[in-house]
């Protein structure tokens, strides 16, 4: 059965004529950019003092380093700072710290390193606003330590000669979201450079460092896409072709394709290589590089897929925790962040992976939005050596011995944190679309709030009852393809990548609910609007085709002498009555087959089985579905084959078991469920007053009556007027006509007549004498 992967959450409704326009005004973002919106560098505190530090220092001929950070952010950033000194005929150098030896930030050693290379002058880039220590030790060797940095400064600033960072309390420039590639462009502008000499790289750390594309970032990424686009700097040019990427350079290509290969170097190798990338002027030089980082990237993906495969292997068997703590001998350091939050995508859990190598194992944590991973960690300082973080990512280091206590301590914290639906994955949806959306012209305009990410995320949409007639998978059942028809006929296209799986649950006929981004398909000079599809539901309508074909194969499995509604006797074993805890155990184990009656049961089955539905195949009287688990809605016993099943569900009334062989028997104990079907019943099945009202709304109408009308007027089951104007018929008192919209009714005779005269009368009669029988012998009723 379909079940949607998300809570659907948000969903305003378009009330101006331009969607691009009011999605930039709630989101408090301007469509249009200029250089003019990028802010004078020098409104940021010391960025005066650091400017003159620097100029002192070039005018001096004293040796400079610039030390940065082994990620995209750290690696443009000293980049940028780097190639500005250089081309003042500074006397600089750069330093990129390890990522496993030595970790983020300043540290002594490093220091040391620098001071014995005779360097008077450290510039820090993206890192340094909390290394007190290390920016002592510097000044009492007669070093200077100018900071840029954009983190959260801590309660007490380092004693540096200046500290450029728009975090500090004392700053007043206003905006504070900048990346550290982003302080750097603006030291760079301050030391005389234009915004377009560097913007590229500071574009590169913004987009990659995941900061918010509002205000001047939005600024940067845009103008930096736009330089990028037109300026062919070798490295950047040389890893794009490697990327694969062809045509306009976008910001997904800098977050999935370009940044993960940068960031490689640090995590598999010497990060310096991607600063080497970038700073390279040789085109031959540039494509040797790159290739290098795509084997790179290459290999943290293979490593990244084992340790998450192995990752998935660790819970299978076991109840998924409130928090996932898994912990492997040789994990990659280096690799087990990005896993971590592999997983919170794929379980919505917070996340923790631990590398053990001795006594001792380094984390990674990954959590959700409703999760503070900071405090959780706080919570269990008596069992972590060191860690830090903040709400959504953090990392710890911890002692082996204490791994199983610090696993128990953060599930109790989360126990009386977490809420059930804090489980369940969100998707904000930022509008509810009608009809005379669904054009290409509204996907071409969107695009002018490009650039995507933190803060401005491509537009979601919810677009309801859309019509499938056709389902089509791709790439061997790893994609689907599916074509939609609105209200008014516009036929769409919509692709789910990495949603095969649908192709199971949705079948042409059906009427869905689509949260998407709207996408240009430009294909053989067509230009067509794609509906690229994040989740899909049932809509109210499809729900109402369930109940329908619940109706027509109740009717069916009725005439044909084929529905066991109370009927003992064909009870030849005795089901093990167990409960819906106990469902779910057994449908998690696979090969089941349930087996229902009731509507108003799939209903609640729906809602009570939420989880684990994509599992499930819905069909009604015939198995027609391949998966595991079936849920049969009025089966016809006399072509049931369970054979592949090992365990048959009944729920409701009483049934055929001598058709189980080889299998474990059971039926839902519940009254309650009981109870909801035979109400289904007597909704459906018609007695003698039931009978009386259609004829008499028949008669009233005195010319012909549609079973619409007859349905609307008396608010009756439609299951039930259809077989109220069977028996009519069967005896002799009215006439049928079916016309193109629909089936119409029509006084044949005024006479009375004897109800026993008629076949079905008498079978509907016996089968509530059944149900009432069996419900009066349960004491349900």
């Amino acid at each position: 059965m379909l079940k949607r992967k998300y809570r659907w959450i948000g969903c305003d409704t378009l009330s101006e004529r331009s969607a691009a326009m009011q999605i930039a005004k709630k989101r408090g973002i301007q469509l249009n950019v200029t250089r003019d919106m990028i802010k004078n560098p020098f409104d940021i505190k010391d960025m005066d003092r650091a400017v003159a530090r620097i100029k002192e220092s070039v005018r001096r001929r004293e040796k400079i380093a610039v030390y940065g950070d082994y990620d995209v952010d750290g690696i443009t950033a000293t980049a940028i700072v780097y190639k500005a000194l250089r081309a003042l005929n500074a006397d600089v150098m750069y330093y990129i710290p390890d990522r496993l030896d030595e970790g983020y930030g300043l540290n002594v050693e490093a220091v040391k390193y620098l001071i014995n290379c005779g360097v008077k002058l450290i510039i820090t880039v993206d890192c340094g606003v909390t290394a007190l220590e290390e920016v002592r030790y510097a000044n009492n060797n007669g070093v200077d330590v100018v900071i840029t940095d954009h983190h959260t400064c801590g309660p007490v600033l380092p004693e540096a000669c200046c500290i450029v960072n728009p975090k500090r309390e004392d700053d007043t420039s206003g905006f504070k979201y900048y990346s550290g590639a982003g302080i750097a462009l603006k030291l760079a502008m301050a030391l005389g450079y234009s915004l377009e000499d560097f913007i590229q790289y500071a574009m590169l750390g913004t987009i990659s460092d995941i900061v918010p594309l509002i205000d001047e970032n939005r600024v940067i990424a845009k103008l930096g896409l736009e330089v990028m686009n037109t300026v062919k700097d070798p490295g950047i040019s040389a890893l794009v072709e490697v990327s694969g990427i062809t045509g306009c350079i976008r910001s997904e290509d800098v977050a999935f394709k370009i940044g993960p290969r940068l960031n490689a170097a640090g995590r598999m190798s010497n990060p310096e290589l991607a600063l080497k990338l970038l700073l390279v002027e040789d085109a031959d030089e540039a494509r040797e590089i790159a290739v290098e980082l795509n084997r790179l990237n290459n290999q943290r993906q293979s490593v990244e897929n084992e340790i998450y495969q192995q990752a998935v292997d660790m819970l299978k068997g076991y109840p998924l925790p409130d928090v996932i703590v898994l912990a492997k001998e040789g994990w990659h350091e280096g690799v087990i962040g990005i896993v971590a939050s592999k997983l919170v995508n794929s379980y919505n859990r917070p996340c923790i992976l631990i590398s053990l190598s001795g006594d001792v194992g380094k984390g990674s944590c990954r959590s959700i939005k409703y999760f503070n991973i900071y405090h959780a960690l706080k919570a269990c300082e008596q069992y972590i050596e060191k860690y830090g973080g903040h709400d959504m990512a953090a990392g710890l280091t911890l002692r082996r011995d204490n791994l199983e206590k610090f696993k128990e301590q953060i599930n109790f914290y989360a126990k009386g944190v977490l809420r059930p639906e804090h489980k369940v994955p969100e998707v904000d949806v930022d509008f509810m679309l009608t009809d005379e959306y669904y054009d290409v012209n509204l996907a071409e305009e969107l695009t002018l709030l490009e650039p995507y990410g933190l803060g401005n995320q491509k537009p979601v949409f919810l677009c309801k009852d859309l019509k499938v007639s056709e389902v089509r998978n791709l790439s061997n059942d790893k994609h689907v393809k599916l074509r939609l028809l609105s209200d008014r006929g516009k036929e769409i296209e919509a692709i789910g990548f990495l949603m095969g799986e649908l192709a199971k649950d949705v079948k042409p006929g059906d009427y869905v609910d689509v949260v998407c981004h709207f996408d240009v398909n430009r294909w053989n000079d067509q230009v067509n609007l794609q509906l690229n599809l994040i989740d899909v539901g049932y809509s109210k309508r499809q729900m109402t085709r369930f109940y329908a074909e619940y109706l027509s194969t109740f009717k069916d499995m009725l005439l044909e002498d084929k529905l066991l509604v109370g009927d003992s006797k064909k009870l030849t074993v005795a089901p093990t009555a167990i409960d819906e805890n106990k469902v779910d155990l057994l449908l998690k184990e696979g090969s089941c087959l349930i087996i229902m009656y009731s509507f108003r049961q799939l209903i609640g089955f729906m809602k009570r089985f939420s989880d684990i539905l994509e599992h499930i195949g819905l069909c009604f009287r015939f198995i027609d579905d391949d998966r595991d688990n079936i849920l049969l809605i009025n089966p016809d016993y006399m072509r049931l084959d369970t054979s592949r099943f090992r365990n048959v569900i009944l729920y409701s009334g009483d049934y055929y078991t001598t058709h189980y062989r080889n299998c474990n028997v059971y039926i839902v104990d519940e009254p309650g469920g009981k109870l909801l079907y035979g109400e289904d019943i007597y909704d459906m099945i018609p007695d003698r007053s039931d009978l009386e009202d259609v004829y008499m709304c028949i008669k009233r109408f005195h010319r012909e009556i549609s079973s619409k009308d007859i349905i609307k007027a008396l608010n009756k089951n439609p299951l039930k007027v259809d077989l109220c104007v069977c028996v009519l018929e069967d005896l002799g008192l009215i006439d049928t006509a079916k016309k193109s919209n629909g089936v119409y009714y029509k006084i044949h005779k005024l006479e009375k007549v004897d109800l026993s005269d008629s076949p079905l009368y008498i079978k509907l009669l016996k089968i509530r004498d059944n149900v009432e029988d069996f419900f009066t012998s349960k004491n349900i009723v």
